[in-house]
């Protein structure tokens, strides 16, 4: 991550931003945008799911009671198929596509609470075998292909005595059990199913039978096995979201049963250790969503109560947990927060967006001068060098005109501002703490912003 860190600088004008997307007040909140229309749904949301296809389009699945499924065309967002197509009330939502690019929607539905899976042929949405497949009631569904294309389902299993988890196929003809139908120790909850590099399925889940605490099992071809120590969680967990790095590591992410706060740990191969430190979000984080970008980093995005329940991300960047931008960056308070990565390595977020001008769905974006240049960059309006910093910075902007520029660390914290009409101006920086900087320059024309790097 450091080396992109160290690429050119790259200056995007303000004036091209407002096109786009409605931004907040300070720099470090310009990363997050609004990709398309805020709250773009008709209805209040619930139970978000966003998966980018295989072709880079970010697809969001949810219950506004009923499943609908919108997708993002580059400049709005529109309804894959009819809204509202699951016909009942309808909870668990989860979105995945197929190896040839089909989009498939797991979720309980509400005529009998067992699950259903539809997937989307070109035209309409169609019920993968019988709908309602399960012979109980199902909730906390998590919807995955294997390698050779085929959909599997984890959930908490009502058919079983005492709600375990199970996991089902779909065989091409009917859905079976992989292995024993309810194999865990006891009454599960917020299940999350993955596949690693290698084709094997792995589950997380909070496991009563461990009074509560975080359980990962691997189907070994035949049988469900403990992947580590079970309940390796030192308290019990909510909200467990399970990802897997680009080489297979396993990562957890949950919420404290007695802080409330988030952590992270991942299976070393032998056991569960911490990924930097425990409880590293500054208060309660609700609706943990965990995934690895491609630079291997794990990142959780979660509603936070720290900053008025509003959408924060952090990110372990291999020393500490630190804010993706602005912590709270949505309008108002952000429900059933779902985080993934696109093709280029954006972060997106959706959430059931409960800002009183809208009430319906939203989806942000991590795209700007602090990230690579975000999906595209303009021609540059002025740079920095040297980057990373060497006691100190030139400043040279392209356009005449300057009145103003202005420093700013990650926080939006202004540290440094002088008045000016010069072209180019050298700052000190060795009385600033060692980190990533943005700065800011006025002209009579526009605005730019740039960042650099203080090691």
């Amino acid at each position: 991550m450091k080396k992109l860190m160290y690429i050119l600088i790259l200056l995007i004008p303000i004036s091209a931003f407002s096109q786009e997307s409605r931004y907040h007040s300070s720099p470090s909140a310009k990363a997050w945008k609004y990709a398309g229309n805020e709250g773009f749904s008709s209805h209040l949301p619930g139970y978000v799911s966003l998966v980018f296809s295989p072709s880079g389009e970010p697809f969001v699945a949810f219950a506004e009671p009923y499943v609908s499924v919108m997708k993002f065309n580059g400049t709005t967002w529109v309804y894959v198929g009819l809204p509202l197509f699951s016909g009942a009330v309808a909870s668990s939502v989860s979105l995945a596509f197929s190896p040839s690019g089909e989009p498939y929607v797991a979720f309980s539905d509400g005529i009998t609470s067992n699950a259903s899976v539809m997937r989307f042929d070109g035209s309409s949405w169609v019920y993968v075998g019988p709908r309602g497949f399960t012979t109980g009631g199902s909730a906390y569904l998590s919807l995955a292909f294997s390698q050779d294309g085929k959909p599997f389902v984890a959930f908490q299993d009502g058919a079983v005595f005492g709600f375990p988890a199970s996991v089902m196929k779909f065989n091409g003809t009917s859905w079976i059990y992989v292995g024993n139908a309810g194999f865990s120790a006891a009454t599960v909850y917020f299940t999350s199913l993955v596949f690693d590099p290698s084709g094997t399925p792995f589950v997380v889940f909070r496991d009563d039978g461990f009074t509560g605490k975080a359980v990962v099992m691997k189907f070994d071809g035949s049988s469900w096995v403990y992947v580590g120590n079970p309940g390796f969680t030192p308290e019990y967990v909510w909200y467990t979201s399970l990802a897997l790095s680009q080489s297979g590591e396993p990562y957890v992410a949950y919420m404290d049963g007695n802080s409330f706060q988030s952590s992270v740990m991942k299976f070393d191969g032998t056991d569960w250790v911490y990924v930097g430190s425990p409880l590293f979000s500054p208060a309660s984080a609700l609706y943990l969503s965990l995934a690895v970008n491609p630079a291997g980093e794990p990142c959780v995005g979660f509603e936070d109560e720290a900053n008025g329940y509003k959408a924060s991300v952090m990110k372990f960047d291999g020393t500490g947990w630190n804010f993706v931008g602005a912590p709270g960056f949505s309008a108002d308070t952000a429900k059933y927060t779902s985080l993934a990565f696109s093709p280029t390595g954006s972060p997106y977020v959706a959430y059931s967006d409960h800002s009183a001008l809208h009430s319906a769905a939203s989806v942000q974006k991590y795209d700007s001068v602090y990230v690579n240049g975000g999906e595209s960059a303009p021609k540059p309006g002025c740079f920095i060098y040297p980057n990373p910093a060497n006691e100190q910075v030139t400043i040279s902007v392209r356009d005449p005109g300057v009145k103003y520029i202005d420093l700013y660390n990650l926080m939006g914290e202004k540290v440094y501002a002088i008045q000016t009409t010069d072209m180019k101006i050298t700052m000190d920086v060795q009385l600033l703490p060692h980190g990533i900087y943005i700065v800011e320059v006025a002209t009579n024309h526009s605005t730019f912003m740039a960042k650099f790097c203080w090691e």
